[in-house]
């Protein structure tokens, strides 16, 4: 069982690592690969960015993540140590180019559609 950290919610959690995953997606938006691999301001830029999402989704419930398991929790978990061990690796950044550009997309759409599930929605 995981022990929560910090005081934020589930909810505000999701918020956190949507708005992080949002910037990231920004921030890579009409760069190629090449451009990620040899710009270190833009390589510090999305560590920021998944070091907070890792951070965020360490701290959800362990509810949240049984009624998300479609989430690739233990990936973005991960996340907060790619500073820490990928950083300025090439393998691992292109590792992290991948994880942005194929999975992050869908890890924002299924945690939008659980953070505002159609049914609540005006």
């Amino acid at each position: 069982m995981r022990q929560k950290q910090s005081e934020l919610q589930d909810d505000e959690l999701i918020a956190v690592i949507l708005r992080a995953a949002a910037r990231a997606e920004e921030y890579l938006a009409g760069k190629s690969l090449e451009e990620f691999l040899t710009d270190p301001q833009l390589q510090d830029a999305l560590g920021a960015c998944m070091l907070v999402m890792g951070q965020a989704a360490r701290e959800v419930t362990e509810m949240l993540r049984n009624w998300t398991s479609h989430v690739p929790w233990i990936q973005l978990d991960e996340l907060a140590d790619w500073r820490l061990y990928g950083y300025r690796d090439e393998r691992r950044t292109r590792q992290l180019w991948e994880f942005i550009q194929h999975w992050l997309p869908m890890i924002r759409a299924s945690l939008q559609s659980s953070w505002s599930p159609a049914h609540l929605r005006l």
